[in-house]
Order: C-alpha cells, then structure tokens, then sequence
C-alpha cells in the first residue's frame, strides 16, 4: 500500500530489502505496481545502510502488524521522521514523535508521509531512542530482569 499511495508522487521512494525477500508474488506485485519515483534495493550490509538514512528525511513502515522494528528505531537514531503503521506496539515506544497511518488507507498512508515531509525535525526522538533503546540500555534490563528472577 505504501507503493500505491505513493505513486507517482514528487517523492523519491527507497525500498531496501525487498527484492531479496522469499515471498516472490509479493515482491512481483510490487515491482509490478511501482511507477518511476521509486527505487528497489536488495539487502545492505549495514555500513552502507546508514547512508540511506543519513540521506532520508521520513522512513515509512505501514505495515499491518509490526513490533517496534530494529528498523524504526535505526531511522529515529540517524534523525529521520517517521510514519509509521497504527497497529502493534509502536506508538509505546515512538509516543507522539511519529506520525501514525491506517496501513489500508492509502490516503491516509499518503497523508502522513505529507505531514512528515513538511513537519519540522524532532530531535526529541533521535534523543529518545540514543537514551532509551541502544543494545547497551537493552543488556542492562535484561541483566536487570535476570537477576530479580535468579534473586528474588
């Protein structure tokens, strides 16, 4: 859905990843229905996937059902706005840093990267996530968790 609200659009759209994905009639619809603003990638190693998000203003997951995402949290990290699916857990971690779509409303999908785009950078989320969701913070609480189980 995120390919059809954005069709044609003045925005340049990166998917990376998708074309190495297992599910081959997914990703056939996809590069069937993407139009000449868009851009397919194939898996990146990490060190070159920072250049993408340094170079993102909004990253954009609108999926059905997602957990808070490695994904979401490297593109707040790196200063991107986002937009993200209202399902899932994400609104506990981003609060009101990011913007929130219907995943089946592709006007509501294209509403949302349009706030994005023209919203003012929120250093507050990049903040909340280098404070709160490193691995470091993430070992500490599981340490932490451990040791009440262990210790009662």
């Amino acid at each position: 859905n995120v390919i059809r609200a954005l069709k044609n659009s003045p925005y340049n759209v990166v998917f990376i990843g998708l074309k190495s994905s297992n599910q081959k009639k997914y990703v056939d619809t996809c590069l069937a229905e993407a139009t000449s603003n868009m851009k397919f990638i194939d898996h990146l190693p990490q060190e070159e996937l920072l250049e993408y998000y340094q170079k993102a203003r909004v990253h954009v997951l609108a999926s059905w059902f997602e957990t808070t995402g490695l994904v979401n949290l490297e593109a707040a990290a790196m200063g991107c706005k986002l937009v993200l699916s209202n399902r899932g857990d994400v609104k506990d971690y981003f609060k009101h840093h990011a913007i929130y779509c219907e995943p089946n409303d592709l006007l509501s999908i294209k509403n949302s990267v349009d706030l994005a785009w023209n919203a003012p950078n929120d250093n507050e989320l990049r903040q909340l996530v280098l404070e709160n969701y490193t691995w470091e913070k993430a070992a500490i609480e599981t340490k932490k968790a451990y040791v009440q189980i262990i210790n009662p």
